[in-house]
C-alpha cells in the first residue's frame, strides 16, 4: 500500500497560551489571539486536531503554512511544538513562535530570530524539546503586574477597558509581522517593528 505523503510546510507559526474558555481573554492567551487573528487575515476555517494542538493549513503566496494553537497548558507548550516539528519535518529556523511577555509595554511587539526564554514557563519548554533557542519569534507586550500581584495571578487576569485596546491593537501588528516575516524576511519585520515605544 502506497504510503500519503506528508505535507511539506515553509513555516510552522505557533501562538501560545493555555487550552479552554477560561482562559480564552487572560493576558497568557495573547499569542493564541494572535494566530486567531492570522487565520482570520488568510481566511482560513477548517481547524484540525492532533494530540497536543489545534492547527489550520494555509497557502499564502506560494508557501505552505502550518498554524497551530498549543493545546497542553503553557509550560508544556514544547510538547505541542516539537511534535508538529517531528511529524512534518520542519526545520527549527522555519518556526515563529508568538507569546505575551510582561517585560513590554501593553501594545508593544518586539521580532527576533532567536534568544533565551525571558523566564516565559512557555518558550523555556519550546527551547528545551527543541534543544535549541535559534528560531523566530514575536512577543506581544502585557506589560508588568501592579505592584503587589503576582506575575502567575497577573497573566491568567481577564482584560478589559484600556488594556484589551492596546492588547488588541499589538495581536494585529503581530499577525502583520507573521506575514511579513513569510514573505519579505525577518530583517524586514525587525526594521517595521522593533521601533523605540
Amino acid at each position: 500500500m502506497l504510503r500519503r505523503r506528508k505535507q511539506e510546510f515553509a513555516y510552522l507559526i505557533a501562538g501560545l497560551g493555555n487550552p479552554g474558555k477560561k482562559y480564552a481573554n487572560t493576558l497568557h492567551n495573547t499569542g493564541s489571539r494572535v494566530v486567531d487573528e492570522l487565520v482570520q487575515k488568510l481566511n482560513q476555517k477548517k481547524i484540525r486536531r492532533r494530540t497536543s494542538y489545534l492547527y489550520y493549513e494555509a497557502e499564502y503566496e506560494e508557501k505552505n503554512l502550518l498554524i497551530l494553537q498549543p493545546i497542553t497548558y503553557m509550560n508544556l507548550s514544547g510538547k505541542a511544538i516539537k511534535e508538529a516539528v517531528s511529524r512534518y519535518q520542519i526545520f527549527t529556523d522555519n518556526v515563529i513562535v508568538i507569546y505575551d511577555d510582561v517585560d513590554l509595554s501593553p501594545g508593544v511587539i518586539r521580532v527576533r530570530p532567536q534568544g533565551g526564554s525571558g523566564g516565559h514557563k512557555g518558550m523555556k519548554s519550546i527551547i528545551e524539546s527543541l534543544g535549541t533557542d535559534k528560531f523566530a519569534r514575536i512577543r506581544v507586550g502585557i506589560g508588568k503586574p501592579p505592584e503587589g500581584v503576582d506575575v502567575k495571578d497577573y497573566v491568567l487576569e481577564s482584560i478589559d477597558g484600556e488594556m484589551k485596546i492596546k492588547v488588541e491593537e499589538a495581536e494585529k501588528k503581530a499577525a502583520e509581522a507573521v506575514i511579513i516575516t513569510i514573505t519579505k524576511g525577518i530583517e524586514e519585520a525587525m526594521n517595521k517593528f522593533n521601533v523605540l515605544s
